[in-house]
């Protein structure tokens, strides 16, 4: 069973499917925790629009629009668990329901805990759990074009904008909490919890042990990124096979974009959180500034663009402006005259863009999977070139 919103949201990705593919085994993993509704309201909401409980969307569907984090990629792992303190959530709430009982209509109110006890019978079932794994298969992507019904609507994992399309496959034996909690913490604050390296191998033993899986979970792998080991001698060739799994943005510039804009600058200096400054504008911040065949290139660097929510918006901000500091300490600033002052050069962990403010447009240069030689530093640059001068 689809409903409205999830139609909807499925069309959006069919339109926004990315660039990036999986180029090799080594994945990320995350558990998506699903919880339970909070208030009357939002149970009557579940009851009378959806359908279904978000633990049922899984059980009922082999692909899904589900919430994910920033930094996952196509390829990484889901781990779909029911909350273990769902539970005490669906007492209160029946015991809140029963007190409430003289306001409520005998319709209404039969509803309601009918859908308790449907909940406590999932809960019995999957509470505490690991019941399906899942595999990303569209990069994480902003949903903005939501169903205007559900436009305001803040419950649940719906509260959040960015989402992944996800194949889902259920196990016949969940997994316990019991059996994995003295390995992993499962948050308390976030519907997401990493799983990182070791835990990861120790997760997916325990999960291949009682049940079958699909082949791409068995050929999974969580191998730790070598940090201490990326310099500059070795940076492409390491980080081609673990670019995708930096899960910061700090992470990714430090270990490749740097490297990356000194390969291609006609200056090995590299000028970061460079202050933008326009009339009547407040200030903002370009995370960095490089000089290439005479004049300075403002740059972005995301961890993806699918998940920002206007990055035209963001690096407009960056051109036509009056004075760049490229040195705020030493107050050195370049003005318009000394840069590409229409264009931001867009570096995230997929692909390469140049954003054209005169065109409103973001123009494809390069997927970083065709950077894997000095050459093809060079086709870069030639690239850039060519496009900042159209």
């Amino acid at each position: 069973m689809i409903t409205s919103f999830e139609s909807n949201t499925m069309k959006a990705f069919q339109v926004k499917r990315g660039l990036a593919e999986r180029s090799n085994n080594i994945v990320q993993s995350f558990i998506n925790n699903i919880s339970f509704p909070k208030t009357l309201d939002e149970l009557y909401w579940f009851a009378e629009e959806h359908g279904c409980y978000p633990v049922e969307d899984i059980l009922q569907e082999a692909e899904t629009v589900w919430t994910s984090p920033r930094w996952a990629k196509i390829g990484d792992i889901v781990f779909f668990m029911h909350s273990k303190t769902a539970k005490s959530t669906i007492t209160k709430l029946r015991t809140q329901l029963y007190n409430e009982r003289d306001n409520i209509s005998k319709e209404k109110f039969k509803t309601l805990i009918d859908w308790i006890n449907r909940g406590l019978g999932l809960y019995k079932l999957y509470g505490g759990k690991i019941f399906a794994i899942g595999e990303v298969i569209g990069a994480p992507q902003y949903i903005s074009d939501f169903d205007e019904d559900y436009e305001e609507t803040t419950f649940y994992h719906w509260g959040s904008r960015i989402y992944a399309e996800i194949e889902v496959s259920l196990l016949d034996t969940p997994i316990d909490i019991s059996e994995y909690n003295d390995f992993i913490l499962v948050s308390r604050q976030s519907g997401i919890t990493p799983v990182f390296g070791k835990e990861f191998i120790q997760l997916k033993e325990l999960i291949c042990s009682k049940n079958d899986v699909p082949q791409y979970f068995m050929e999974s792998e969580a191998t730790p990124l070598p940090l201490t080991k990326i310099n500059s001698e070795n940076w492409l060739g390491i980080t081609e096979e673990y670019r995708r799994s930096f899960m910061l943005e700090a992470q990714f510039r430090s270990y490749y974009v740097d490297y990356l804009l000194r390969a291609i600058s006609d200056r090995k200096t590299i000028y970061k959180e460079c202050r933008c400054v326009k009339q009547d504008s407040p200030n903002t911040f370009a995370d960095n500034v490089i000089y290439i065949n005479g004049k300075y290139l403002p740059v972005e660097v995301k961890l993806s663009i699918k998940t920002e929510a206007n990055i035209k918006t963001q690096v407009e901000n960056y051109c036509n402006t009056d004075e760049i500091y490229i040195d705020s300490k030493r107050n050195v600033k370049i003005t318009p005259s000394q840069v590409y002052n229409r264009n931001v050069m867009i570096i995230d962990t997929d692909n390469i863009y140049i954003f054209d403010s005169d065109a409103c447009e973001l123009r494809h240069i390069l997927c970083l999977n065709d950077l894997t030689t000095d050459s093809d530093l060079k086709k870069l640059k030639s690239a850039l070139i060519n496009a900042l001068a159209i």
